[in-house]
């Protein structure tokens, strides 16, 4: 699934790995959690738009609309502070 249908594939992993999350809450720690936040953010960047299966075959793959990718940019730089600023203070 690497590089083809890049946005379904995304949207797929995470799914499992929330499923996963869900599945096993118990006998796992904040890791899977934080890998499933920052997999939220994916289905909305440009991810496979450069060196993906997709782009190779069809030239740019389907742009999103500016604003949503922005949003979801901002959203990931958002997750990865607060995971940074936790990890300080928490220290």
């Amino acid at each position: 699934m690497i590089g083809w249908r890049t946005q379904w594939a995304i949207f797929i992993v995470w799914f499992g790995a929330c499923g996963y999350q869900y599945a096993s809450r118990y006998t796992i720690d904040y890791h899977d959690a934080i890998v499933c936040q920052l997999l939220l953010w994916s289905p909305a960047l440009p991810i496979g738009r450069r060196w993906s299966l997709d782009a190779r075959a069809d030239g740019v793959s389907n742009l999103l609309p500016p604003w949503l990718t922005n949003l979801a940019s901002t959203g990931l730089v958002a997750t990865i502070t607060w995971i940074y600023l936790s990890t300080v203070l928490s220290k």
